[in-house]
C-alpha cells in the first residue's frame, strides 16, 4: 500500500502585489517547464496553473493554484487567497508518495523536506515576500516543547500526567452517573 505524506503551509498577512508577482512568475515558469525537467532528484511530470470544471454544470473555474507534478506522483502547488486590501494568504501544498515500508514512519516534515526546499526555490517566496522560514510552526512547536518539558518535570517529581489532564480509571473508580450513562 504505502503512505501519503502531506503538508500545507499558509504564509498570512503578506502584501498582495508582491504576492500576485510571485505567482505570475510561478505561472510563466510552468509554462516553460518540460516533461523530463529535473527539480533536484526530482523529475517533471507537467506543470500548469489548475483549473476545476464542475462536473454538473460544467463551469470552468481557472488559476486555481500552480502545480508541479512529477514522475512519481509528489507535486508541490501554491496557490492565492484573500488577495483584498489587507493582505494576502499564500497556501504551499506538499504531497509525496513513499512506497518504501521502512520509510513510511518517519515524520512527514523529514520525509517532504527535499521536496519543500525545492518549491520554496522554485517559487522564490523569499525574494518576493520576505518569509525566510515556514510559517508559525516555529511557535508552535516552541509551545509544544514546552509543554512536554513541563510535563517531564511533574513526572520526574513524582507526579502523573494529570497535568495534561489525562487520568486513569480503574473499575474500582468508575461510577455510572445515574440517568446520564457516563462515568465520573
Amino acid at each position: 500500500y504505502g503512505r501519503n505524506f502531506f503538508s500545507r503551509y499558509d504564509y498570512e498577512g503578506c502584501e498582495s502585489d508582491p504576492c500576485n508577482k510571485m505567482v505570475e512568475s510561478l505561472r510563466e515558469k510552468a509554462s516553460k517547464a518540460k516533461k523530463g525537467d529535473k527539480y533536484g532528484a526530482y523529475e517533471l511530470d507537467y506543470a500548469d496553473d489548475f483549473e476545476y470544471t464542475d462536473p454538473i454544470d460544467g463551469s470552468v473555474a481557472s488559476k486555481q493554484g500552480v502545480r508541479f507534478v512529477f514522475t512519481d506522483g509528489s507535486r508541490f502547488i501554491f496557490r492565492l487567497s484573500g488577495t483584498g486590501s489587507s493582505g494576502a494568504t499564500v497556501r504551499m501544498y506538499i504531497e509525496q508518495y513513499e512506497a518504501d515500508e521502512a520509510k513510511q514512519g518517519i515524520d512527514a516534515q523529514v520525509a517532504l523536506k527535499p521536496l519543500i526546499d525545492i518549491a520554496l526555490e522554485v517559487s522564490e517566496l523569499k525574494k518576493f515576500t520576505g518569509r525566510n522560514r515556514r510559517p508559525s510552526s516555529r511557535k508552535f512547536f516552541d509551545l509544544i516543547d514546552e509543554r512536554i518539558k513541563k510535563r517531564d518535570r511533574y513526572v520526574r517529581g513524582g507526579g502523573a500526567y494529570n497535568s495534561l489532564r489525562t487520568h486513569t480509571y480503574t473499575q474500582k473508580n468508575m461510577k455510572k452517573k445515574e440517568g446520564r450513562g457516563c462515568f465520573e
